[in-house]
């Protein structure tokens, strides 16, 4: 009994969090705004994808972080601007699925933004929501006309509900 009553009392001398003087601030942190290169306004998604980089959907739209600065990355089509995107879907191929505010899906795949949901013939389909399936393939639900489950099996959307 002696020897964990002697083990409690020592237990605290043995914990290496923060001395009760010392502060986070003389920890290292960066901050990361305008001035870096962030864009203005709202963060509405954050998602890391298979090719390591941190993906931010923002009012501006899609923002690439490398660990050093951010890119904001447009769609070659100045008429259809990929902004604000309110969400982000990474899935085991490497595509990153991305869903602006404005009814659409979009896939990112090697720096080029596509619409597959016209393949699926709802080409201004509302994706109300995205996610990875265990299998690694893209779950979504869809709200415009009919609301539809489906999931991507290859390059083909396929309806489950």
């Amino acid at each position: 009994m002696s020897l964990l009553l002697s083990l409690l009392v020592a237990l605290p001398a043995l914990c290496f969090g923060l001395e009760s003087g010392n502060l986070i601030t003389g920890r290292i942190r960066d901050r990361w705004g305008p001035e870096s290169g962030f864009p203005p306004g709202p963060v509405y998604a954050i998602s890391q994808a298979k090719d390591g980089y941190l993906w931010i959907g923002t009012e501006q739209g899609l923002v690439r972080f490398d660990g050093q600065s951010f890119r904001l990355t447009g769609n070659s089509d100045p008429d259809q601007p990929i902004r604000p995107v309110i969400g982000l879907t990474p899935v085991a191929n490497g595509d990153l699925w991305v869903r602006p505010r404005r009814p659409s899906l979009l896939r990112f795949r090697r720096g080029t933004f596509d619409n597959p949901m016209a393949a699926f013939g709802r080409p201004k389909a509302t994706v109300a929501a995205a996610s990875q399936t265990s299998d690694g393939a893209l779950l979504v639900w869809i709200l415009k006309g009919e609301p539809t489950a489906a999931v991507l099996k290859g390059e083909r959307f396929e309806t489950i509900s």
